[in-house]
């Protein structure tokens, strides 16, 4: 699970406008809003992402004198709780296995074991011990 942080503005000309506005956002988050999101419609496979509300800030900007040209930002700050999956490998199965046992590296494998599996039923059909000691 990854932490995404996303920020929303709100921008207005007046401060009345704008708190018409978060006091219509802000109640949905108690501090947090969980959103069931379907992750992969084929497999219906769904999941529950909180969005966390961290911070709501205020900046009260205007040019030239008072009543002239004026705009008021509002920054809402979020955290999303999110999974993030790369692409499917197109890897074969495994179907062969090979380990190599030995006490001293330098000098290679005292023993090896080799095992092939059926991947159809999922049961190994051989498996061999080779090598010193046997």
């Amino acid at each position: 699970p990854y932490n995404l942080d996303l920020s929303l503005y709100v921008i207005t000309k007046t401060q009345e406008d704008g708190m018409q506005i978060i006091e219509q956002i802000l109640p949905t988050f108690t501090p947090e809003y969980t959103l069931q999101i379907n992750m992969v419609p084929e497999m219906g496979i769904t999941m529950d992402v909180p969005v966390i509300l961290n911070s709501v800030s205020v900046v009260d900007e205007y040019d030239g004198s008072f009543t002239d040209r004026r705009f008021v930002t509002h920054t809402l700050n979020f955290e999303m709780k999110i999974n993030l999956y790369g692409p499917v490998s197109g890897q074969g199965i495994i179907t062969q296995v090979n380990a190599n046992i030995g006490e001293n590296e330098a000098t290679g494998a005292n023993r090896a074991y080799v095992a092939e599996g059926d991947v159809t039923t999922a049961t190994v059909t051989s498996e061999q011990w080779t090598g010193q000691g046997l």
